[in-house]
């Protein structure tokens, strides 16, 4: 089930103030999560839970990880078309933390 199910953009919203416009990463972030809103959530939490428990154990490296752009957009690619089982996905964040 997607906890997700509706999304709206409200920049063009008649209360908002005018002359803030969005920069290229903004938008770029936007389109994302319009495309893939669900397996964005759902990685990112997961990635923040292992971060959380890496730096808790004293890892350096966990520090200094941070996903690039490119890498959330063919994560969540991968989620929304292939069914990743849950030791896929155990994988994918240790190969994140564990050089």
């Amino acid at each position: 089930m997607s906890p997700i199910v509706e999304a709206h953009d409200n920049l063009k919203n008649l209360g908002d103030a005018e002359g803030y416009p969005l920069s290229d990463d903004e938008i770029a972030f936007r389109r994302l999560l319009l495309g893939y809103c669900n397996e964005y959530l759902a990685f990112d939490y997961g990635f923040q839970i292992c971060k959380y428990y890496e730096l808790a154990t004293g890892s350096t490296r966990a520090e200094s990880v941070a996903p690039s752009r490119q890498y959330y957009q063919a994560t969540c690619q991968f989620l929304k078309y292939k069914n990743v089982s849950p030791h896929a996905m155990h994988l994918i964040y240790k190969s994140l933390f564990h050089a």
